[in-house]
């Protein structure tokens, strides 16, 4: 198969993968809308029961502590706050397509899924420990940056066997050997995704830049590179790529990362958070 037929075959894939689930772009919609009250924000997410109880869940977590139980949609708005909102219903979103499993990649049904968590609470560490700002949108960036494992494991099984094959006769990172079988690699198919969902700048480059984040003007795939990377040194979501990439050490220099001891406190740190999330998503 020819790299240019391989490509539009994967393009025509893209094209025909499901838009956002309605009731998930309504709810992102009204969020962003200024104009949107409170009431407005919880009629749209009422429209999903799953997505009701994962936000009364959040709310009445140890997390939060709150004294009392939350029953009210409108009440967990309130509390949550509107960035853990649409961080949380992003995670809704990932739970459906990054809990397959992913032959092509050898992760069994979850492993993507728990990865893709690790990498966002980490993405979110990051963010807060340098004072990036929106932390939530670190986090969805993270937990969002490997969608395009998703088609490539189900439509490109076939090809995976010479890319594993060239990566262990070469010293190359297993993204580059992949653009070289294929023409292309999975962040370039994720970024591809993420504009077919009509994603925020902000993700679709986390999601495209997050091997290559100096390609990017913006920070977000640098965030992802270093919170990526971590995730797979503490041994979520290997798979058969996971040791097969660099992590950007100009970014962890940027992130106070650069120093062993360093790393090692931050991995200590986040490994407490990751406890207490994955308690939270039942992984």
């Amino acid at each position: 198969m020819s790299e240019k037929l391989t490509l539009d075959r994967i393009i025509d894939r893209i094209e025909k993968f499901p838009a956002l689930p309605y009731v998930i772009s309504l709810s992102l919609k009204k969020i962003d809308d200024p104009r949107s009250s409170i009431s407005d924000i919880t009629r749209a997410i009422s429209g999903d029961e799953g997505l009701v109880a994962n936000v009364l869940k959040l709310a009445n977590s140890a997390y939060y502590g709150f004294p009392r139980r939350i029953v009210s949609v409108t009440e967990a708005v309130v509390i949550l706050g509107l960035n853990t909102l649409k961080s949380l219903i992003y995670t809704t979103l990932a739970k459906d397509v990054l809990g397959k499993e992913v032959k092509g990649y050898s992760l069994d049904r979850g492993e993507l899924w728990r990865h893709s968590i690790a990498c966002g609470i980490i993405c979110r560490e990051i963010a807060r420990k340098s004072r990036l700002g929106d932390i939530e949108a670190y986090f969805v960036a993270g937990l969002l940056h490997d969608i395009g494992k998703i088609v490539l494991g189900e439509y490109l099984e076939e090809q995976y066997e010479e890319i594993v094959k060239r990566v262990s006769e070469s010293l190359q990172p297993f993204n580059i050997i992949e653009s070289e079988v294929l023409g292309f690699d999975h962040a370039e198919m994720g970024g591809l995704l993420a504009k077919r969902w009509n994603l925020p700048e902000f993700l679709i480059e986390a999601i495209r830049y997050h091997h290559s984040p100096e390609k990017s003007k913006l920070l977000s795939p640098s965030v992802v590179n270093v919170g990526d990377g971590i995730a797979l040194m503490m041994g979520y979501g290997v798979g058969i790529d996971g040791l097969m990439y660099q992590i950007s050490e100009e970014a962890l220099a940027r992130f106070g990362l650069a120093k062993e001891e360093a790393l090692e406190e931050f991995i200590s740190y986040v490994d407490r958070s990751l406890t207490a999330a994955y308690q939270f998503f039942e992984l």
